[in-house]
């Protein structure tokens, strides 16, 4: 009917807030004096959003996921309806996240992995499968950095141990997966990094792994494609986790720095990559593949 506002669904990070309220137009002019109040709202917490269920009866394997944005992500999977297979090379810190998501009603398990070796991501999808059946869901959050510089003595060996976590990890797990995302037709979500897209305050064996994993993303996406598998990357710029906490002290310090040029002017929690994960995660997303999608406050557009 005309002047009736018509409902809409906002699929994303959205919840009810109060119905549309209406009072008798004015005298001599019909539908004036209509006053809408806006039904939905963002709902936060000190801690956490509260998300809507876009997943029923999926399966999600987060790596990374005892702490930082590997916690993040699979919080905000659980609480949007996947029961959830928290793997990290710290089997507590994985049991102890898994557990806090029980007692708020979402389904999680703990599970150990240690992604630089084929066989212990085999060993951990092979029990994800045998406690919750076949995967939809990856996200290869696990990742490890070094403010190694071309002139130290262990450069080289500070390559090989970030390419073996960043580079090999995602790779591994995606292999260990396939054939549970072949069968449920699923989804990768990759970690990369703006490092990945422009010369940041990144060293270079970070900037190289996440832009080995960046490239990686979009072949992975033309080889899955003819199985309806969709892969794509969140590219973060400064995300406050627990593995940057040295890069943040001092009064120039390279979190202030990057603020500084972020155009939000601050860098991001690890709640801010959780809607864009949603997004790529879900079917929200179906036509989307091979994106890298920057999450930076505007960093790398500034």
């Amino acid at each position: 009917m005309p002047g009736t506002p018509r409902r809409r669904n906002f699929p994303a990070l959205v919840v009810p807030r109060k119905r549309y309220e209406a009072r008798a137009p004015a005298a001599g002019r019909p539908g004036c004096g209509r006053r809408i109040h806006a039904r939905f709202q963002i709902q936060r917490s000190s801690s956490f959003m509260t998300y809507p269920k876009l997943f029923e009866s999926r399966v999600a394997v987060v790596t990374g996921a005892g702490q930082g944005l590997g916690a993040s992500f699979a919080r905000a999977l659980a609480l949007s309806g996947c029961a959830v297979a928290a793997l990290d090379v710290n089997a507590d810190k994985a049991d102890a996240l898994a557990a806090q998501l029980q007692a708020e009603g979402a389904v999680c398990k703990g599970f150990a992995v240690d992604v630089r070796s084929e066989e212990s991501c085999s060993e951990a999808v092979s029990a994800v499968r045998e406690h919750f059946g076949a995967v939809a869901v990856l996200v290869n959050n696990a990742g490890v950095t070094t403010r190694a510089q071309l002139e130290d003595p262990g450069f080289n060996d500070e390559i090989d141990r970030v390419m073996s976590v960043n580079l090999k990890g995602v790779l591994n797990m995606s292999r260990a997966c396939l054939e549970d995302l072949k069968e449920t037709k699923g989804a990768i979500v990759n970690v990369a990094s703006i490092a990945a897209l422009l010369a940041s305050f990144a060293s270079i064996p970070y900037a190289a792994s996440k832009g080995a994993v960046a490239q990686a993303t979009k072949f992975l996406a033309r080889d899955l494609a003819p199985f309806d598998i969709r892969v794509n990357a969140l590219a973060p710029g400064f995300v406050v986790t627990p593995l940057t906490a040295d890069l943040r002290s001092g009064a120039d310090s390279r979190m202030q720095r990057s603020a500084s040029r972020t155009m939000l002017k601050r860098v991001a929690e690890p709640e801010d990559l959780a809607g864009p994960l949603l997004f790529l995660a879900s079917d929200l997303s179906r036509y989307v593949t091979g994106l890298i999608l920057p999450v930076d406050g505007g960093y790398s557009a500034n």
